[in-house]
């Protein structure tokens, strides 16, 4: 059984990473990153909505919400383990 089958998890990212995740004029993300979840979203048959954010607001974002998870370009600190 998938666990994620049917269910909407919200991406936040920043939307300033030129190549990885940006937005058109009408709100629409693209780039490596969308097309990467695009795929995983395919596989799993999961739906994923986009929320964008300022950088310094990604991590509390993910840890007030379950079905929320963070694509962006972070770097992994001892701080955010």
């Amino acid at each position: 059984r998938n666990p994620f089958e049917g269910k909407t998890i919200t991406i936040v990212s920043t939307d300033d990473t030129p190549g990885f995740v940006e937005q058109t004029g009408e709100g629409v993300p693209y780039g490596f990153n969308v097309d990467l979840m695009n795929l995983v979203g395919f596989i799993y048959r999961t739906n994923f909505n986009y929320a964008f954010k300022n950088f310094n607001e990604l991590i509390a974002a993910v840890e007030a919400d379950e079905d929320t998870i963070s694509v962006d370009t972070q770097t992994i600190t001892q701080e955010r383990i």
